[in-house]
């Protein structure tokens, strides 16, 4: 009995922290994320989550990552392509994709700069990746923010918007040409 009272107040009180990474897009155009980072031992990355112009995604596929690299690109628009990255190189395909041993130049894909390392500490449950109208980016980790004029982290209210994957969009916009 007591021990399925103690499991009762483990799940009540929220104690398994899990964590999970908005990304924001202040930029003119919709932009793809994808991610790498480490698991057992071996360096993974996946791909693409859209994040719209003004909007904001919560990525809860990966809510055990508290570090990890991202790269981000748009489409292509009048010849011009924008892209974030510039520290570690690893492998993305275009369409949708989880890539093993990423770290490493495979079939079929393309070898890429990723930036980071973004790291935070459970249990903070939702950290923000803001890419900036300017091309830049801020990381944000609420326990950095707090006692700056909106109390604890209160600029990271999650406006959750449906993931569209990167391969779908692509298809929509061949379907409009």
């Amino acid at each position: 009995m007591r021990v399925i009272l103690a499991m009762f107040c483990l799940l009540a009180s929220g104690s398994v922290a899990l964590a999970k990474i908005q990304f924001c897009n202040d930029f003119e155009h919709p932009i793809f994320v994808a991610l790498a980072f480490q698991q057992n031992g071996q360096w993974v990355t996946e791909g693409w989550l859209e994040v719209d112009v003004n909007k904001c995604v919560i990525d809860a596929k990966h809510p055990d990552v508290t570090s990890f690299y991202f790269y981000g690109e748009t489409n292509t628009f009048d010849k011009k392509q924008w892209s974030w990255g510039k520290d570690k190189q690893f492998d993305v395909k275009n369409d949708d994709f989880t890539l093993r041993n990423a770290d490493k130049p495979q079939p079929g894909a393309r070898f890429l700069k990723f930036a980071g390392p973004h790291d935070y500490k459970l249990p903070e449950t939702v950290v923000q990746l803001r890419f900036n109208a300017d091309l830049s980016t801020t990381f944000i980790v609420p326990s950095e923010t707090k006692g700056g004029g909106g109390g604890s982290g209160s600029a990271l209210v999650p406006r959750a918007t449906p993931a569209t994957t990167r391969a779908a969009m692509m298809r929509s916009q061949a379907a409009r040409h």
